[in-house]
This record gives C-alpha cells, sequence and structure tokens, in this order.
C-alpha cells in the first residue's frame, strides 16, 4: 500500500528548525568516520558538519543496542534549504539513510531518538554508489543478511508519470521488501510495502513534481526472522499510463492506489471537473491538481457522493490531475470548459440557516445551519464572488451523531458535492475562509 505521512514529516520538520537554532556548532565528522556519543532522552541531539560535493551519495547508519535511532540531514549555511531523514530503516530500531547531495557545500547529520530513556550510538557517514535505472530496463539484486538494502538512481522530469515495481523471484510469497522514493530535494514522496502482490512492493502512477535525480530504495523487511532470508528482486522503472479528459470522461478504480489522468490547459480559461461515485462507499478523495511543478489546486472530502470543482489553469500546458483514496471504489471524472458563476446573494451571519437562501462569507470564520431530513440527499455549492480563489475548509455536524464531515480545498474557484443526511434535525456547518475573498454558498435537496 502507498503510504504518506504528514505527521511524522512536520515533526521532522521542526526538529530541524531546533537543530539550526542551536547555540551549540556542530561537530565536525568526516567521511567513513565512526563517532559514538550519549543522548539522555528523546528531546536531546547531537549534530555533526561535513562537506560534500553535489552529486555525491552517501549513507548515514546510527546504531544502538537501547535506542529507537533517527537520523537528519539538514542544510548548512552555505546551502539552499535541504533535509532528509530515517527512523529505523537499518533494522531493530537501527536508522540507515541515504541521500544524494543536491548541492556542493556543507551539511549537519543529525542523531536523535524516539527513546524516552536515552542511550548511547555509534553513527558512521560513508561514501557508496547507488544502481542506476533506466526505464524499461529490470534490474536483478540479491538480498542477504549483508545486503538487506539496495539504493537506485533515475533521472525524472517534471510531470512524468511513473512505476517502480519491486518483484521477488520467488513470486507474491517470496521476500518481504518494500520501496521507498525521494525527490531531488530529499522528501520522501512515496512509500509502498505489498501494491504489487503478496510481499511484493509497487509504486504506481507516481507524478513527478521536479527535474532531477531520484533516488529509490529497497528495504528487506525480514531482517529480524531467525532464518536466513536471501533471494532475489528484480526492480523495474517504467511509465505509468495517464489517460486525457481530453477525448471524454474516464472511469477507474481507487483504493490503496492512485489514478492519473490529464487534459490541455488554456491560460486563464475557467474549467469544472466532475468525480461522480459509481459504486462503492463514498468517496473521500485526495486530490492534486498540477501544472508542471506548480500544484494549481488541492481538494480533500470525507463521505461525500459527488463533487465537482471550478479552477483557472495559470498557463497554456498540461494539467495534471493525481487522485487517492484509501477506500475502494469506482468513480468516473469528466471535463466541463462551459462554466457559470454562481450569482451573488445575501450575507448570511453566524447561526442564521442556509434555508432562507444563499449566504455569502468573506475572510474568516462563519457558521450557519440548515434543517437535515433523513435519508435526503442535498447539494452545496460554494462559488468564488471576489478574489482570486478560494480557501476554505467545511465541516459538516451531523444531527444525533456527533459526526463531522470535512472538506478541504485550496486554489479553487468553486466546490460542489452531495451529502446523504443520516437523521432528522439541525445540520451545524462551519465554514473557515482563509484567503481574502469573498465565496457565496448555496443548498439544494436532491431527493
Amino acid at each position: 500500500m502507498v503510504k504518506r505521512a504528514p505527521l511524522i514529516f512536520i515533526l521532522l520538520l521542526s526538529l530541524a528548525a531546533v537543530v539550526q537554532a542551536q547555540d551549540t556548532p556542530p561537530q565536525s565528522i568526516e567521511i567513513g568516520q565512526a563517532v559514538t556519543g550519549t543522548l539522555a532522552d528523546s528531546s536531546a541531539m547531537d549534530s555533526y558538519q561535513f562537506s560534500a560535493q553535489a552529486g555525491d551519495f552517501f549513507i548515514v547508519t546510527m546504531n544502538s543496542d537501547n535506542l529507537d535511532s533517527m537520523v537528519i540531514v539538514v542544510d548548512g549555511p552555505d546551502v539552499a534549504p535541504y533535509y532528509s531523514s530515517d527512523d529505523d530503516s537499518g533494522g531493530n530500531d537501527n536508522a540507515r539513510l541515504g541521500f544524494i547531495v543536491p548541492e556542493t557545500g556543507t551539511y549537519i547529520v543529525v542523531a536523535a531518538t524516539f527513546t524516552v530513556e536515552g542511550g548511547s550510538y555509534e553513527l558512521v557517514i560513508n561514501r557508496d554508489t547507488p544502481l542506476t535505472l533506466e526505464f524499461d530496463q529490470p534490474l536483478d539484486v540479491s538480498f542477504d543478511a549483508e545486503h538487506p538494502v539496495f539504493y537506485f538512481t533515475f533521472t525524472g522530469k517534471a510531470g512524468n508519470v511513473i512505476n517502480l515495481d519491486g518483484s521477488s523471484m520467488d513470486g507474491p510469497d517470496g521476500l518481504d521488501t518494500h520501496l521507498e522514493l525521494t525527490n531531488p530535494g530529499g522528501l520522501l514522496i512515496a512509500i509502498d510495502h505489498d501494491s504489487g502482490g503478496g510481499f511484493n512492493p509497487f509504486i504506481g502512477n507516481e507524478v513527478l513534481s521536479y527535474d532531477g535525480e531520484y533516488l529509490a530504495a529497497l528495504y528487506l523487511d525480514d531482517l529480524s526472522s531467525e532464518y536466513e532470508i536471501k533471494g532475489i528482486v528484480t526492480v523495474t522503472l517504467s511509465y505509468g499510463a495517464a489517460t486525457s479528459l481530453d477525448n471524454g470522461p474516464v472511469a477507474f478504480t481507487l483504493g490503496d492506489s492512485q489514478y492519473v489522468t490529464t487534459f490541455q490547459g488554456i491560460a486563464g480559461e475557467a474549467v469544472t471537473l466532475n468525480l461522480t461515485t459509481q459504486s462503492g462507499t463514498p468517496m473521500r478523495p485526495f486530490i492534486t491538481i498540477l501544472q508542471g511543478v506548480d500544484t494549481i489546486a488541492k481538494v480533500n472530502t470525507d463521505d461525500v457522493q459527488n463533487l465537482a470543482l471550478t479552477l483557472v489553469a495559470p498557463n497554456d500546458g498540461l494539467v495534471t490531475i493525481v487522485m487517492r483514496q484509501d477506500d475502494s471504489g469506482t468513480f468516473e471524472l469528466a471535463l466541463n470548459r462551459d462554466t457559470a458563476p454562481l450569482e451573488s446573494g445575501q450575507p448570511v451571519n453566524n447561526a442564521e440557516s442556509l434555508d432562507n437562501g444563499l449566504g455569502v462569507f468573506d475572510k474568516g470564520y462563519h457558521a450557519t445551519s440548515f434543517t437535515g431530513v433523513a435519508g435526503q440527499t442535498v447539494n452545496l455549492t460554494l462559488a468564488l464572488q471576489s478574489g482570486t480563489n478560494m480557501d476554505p475548509r467545511i465541516t459538516f455536524y451531523m444531527p444525533g451523531l456527533g459526526s463531522t464531515v470535512d472538506v478541504f480545498a485550496n486554489g479553487v474557484q468553486s466546490l460542489s458535492f452531495d451529502l446523504v443526511i443520516p437523521n432528522d434535525g439541525l445540520v451545524m456547518v462551519e465554514v473557515d475562509q482563509r484567503f481574502d475573498a469573498t465565496l457565496a454558498v448555496s443548498l439544494t435537496r436532491l431527493e
């Protein structure tokens, strides 16, 4: 399953900021030099400074008998912002981080831990050479106790859609491995354990956001086994299949996977994307819309039936849509280049009802409501009235349940979705508009 970890990402960014603000300068460390240290508790950290050339590949290992180790690499004072991190890829709570140096200069390695009681460690930075992946040229690697991980590089371009497959020669029940993919800036962008069937990892239809060298790592997950672990895995890099909405609506299935499609954008033209559920549970999609390396819109919803959003392409050129969802379902996506703006209405103040008509909200927090009827489907439509784009978070509190439905959007000009009301009663609606913009909200009862 392809996974992403925003919480640990935020934690590590915060930790990196703390490191760079420390009063004590980092200790110098030479490549190949093993250093030892002691961390008193989970708030402690040691930092080491080294010089590197652009394109160098290093592996940092942090081993300990009593720590849950973590290593982080951040930028020094003379290079652009950078970070990369690892927690337990060395097996048995040891850290092992491979990274490509993006720019000649000084970098800082941080030794940290999640262990509250603290403990001692050994850290070393070694220069190595990753294997090179070429598109559609399978590469075999042999795992054993001495070779529990392999690193690969390939050259990617912004907008490329790629697949990365790691298939055991012993079939789906062979070696248990997982794949990680890191972008040229050191950011981990995808992890997969078993989407290829059995124990085989597969990262499918991943959209690359930058030009440059990407780093893939294939890890053996059976390091703690009492049996001898060895076998061959075939790694294959290929181009993914991206359909085009310019040829008409597309149908697809989501669930532990992602789907990628495209359309040709025209600078300044407003288009509407209509996503409808064909089968499965109510949709909970994560939608990212890119043009080149720029993200132009994002939408994330809980438990909605159908979804429509309007956006404006900033430039001429291909627009890429990436959709992910953990729950299984079949959907259809269509492109409409003929959009009509929602008419302006009168403002709705806090605690007033959408049953009385259109509500208009400016920047800030607002609360409104409507009368819910059990089993009825309602449509909520938000449309930009003034400003460049809207950036709302909408939260619905369903009657009698205390449960919520959340809808997030960024970079869109209108957003429309259907909800099924579970019980009779008042549905409370919170609208938090974060940008300087005015948006209109309308309610339509469909059944």
